[in-house]
């Protein structure tokens, strides 16, 4: 019965320092921690900086103010047309990029396999864009899909420069569609039959 009551207690406490937990963000629980050393020995604790993040996070914190623009948006479709048809051509290439994209890479790391090949980064050069500019852009374009699809009042509930980014899909939407085909449709059509027969 001793037992029993102990692991209740137990499981209580976890639940309630678990939920006190959740919702402290990196900051917070890092400026606490950073207080706990003061006291206990004395000394200044090392400071946290945007190195020391997560590289989801990191990524994030750039987005949080990355506005889609046209003259930024039309350099990427322009560059991605490039390296669609790099890959078209370099089959090797075309599936080391492949692997990691199914495999679930974050986009940053895509970003430093993309950088570490100097004919994607001609591709890049060609339209002016820089490694990490392609890759917010993307990342921006990607997730601005899935929220100019929401209704009215679920976009203006998005933090402003997401909702900003999927009003821009939807006032340029024709547009951005007869583009998308022109510069990827045939590519990505042809790089998919090729990736079928090589299965």
């Amino acid at each position: 019965m001793f037992s029993v009551r102990v692991s209740a207690i137990l499981v209580l406490a976890i639940a309630v320092c678990a939920g006190e937990a959740a919702p402290q963000g990196l900051g917070a629980v890092a400026a606490r921690t950073a207080d706990d050393r003061k006291v206990s020995d004395g000394k200044s604790a090392p400071r946290l900086t945007e190195k020391d993040l997560p590289k989801a996070d990191a990524l994030e914190t750039e987005l949080r103010d990355f506005l889609l623009t046209e003259e930024m948006f039309w350099k990427y479709v322009n560059a991605r047309a490039w390296i669609l048809d790099l890959r078209t051509k370099q089959a090797n290439l075309d599936e080391y990029l492949l692997n990691a994209e199914r495999a679930g890479t974050d986009p940053l790391t895509l970003e430093n396999m993309m950088a570490d090949q100097p004919q994607i980064l001609d591709c890049l050069d060609r339209e002016t864009i820089a490694p990490r500019e392609y890759t917010l852009t993307e990342v921006a374009y990607r997730r601005a899909l899935v929220d100019a699809a929401r209704s009215d009042l679920d976009v203006d509930r998005l933090p402003p420069t997401r909702a900003a980014n999927a009003r821009f899909l939807r006032k340029h939407d024709i547009p951005i569609r007869n583009g998308l085909s022109f510069h990827w449709g045939e590519k990505e059509k042809w790089l998919a039959w090729r990736r079928g027969v090589r299965r």
